[in-house]
């Protein structure tokens, strides 16, 4: 299990395999590489394509915790960051 303090935030980075996620507790949200916000609450769960540039964000006040699984090629890293992405959220 994963905690993400409220305000916090993983930094930007992909996963070389997909990746399964599932809320526990708290509100995650999930902002891909144009900005973009997905926000998954408790008891939700998504997915993320191998490769996909993302960070993942406490903007609740309460603690976040989630499990993960990812699927991963023999020997390669869970997470690689990246620098912060320039592109803008045109949803």
């Amino acid at each position: 299990m994963v905690a993400i303090q409220p305000g916090a935030a993983t930094g930007w980075h992909y996963h070389p395999g997909p990746s399964f996620v599932v809320v526990k507790s708290g509100t995650l949200t999930d902002e891909d590489e144009n900005h973009c916000q997905t926000v998954h609450p408790a008891g939700t769960a998504f997915s993320e394509e191998a490769g996909r540039i993302h960070r993942v964000l406490n903007q609740s006040f309460e603690a976040a915790e989630f499990f993960g699984v990812l699927i991963l090629p023999a020997g390669g890293p869970p997470v690689v960051p990246v620098h912060e992405p320039t592109g803008t959220c045109r949803q």
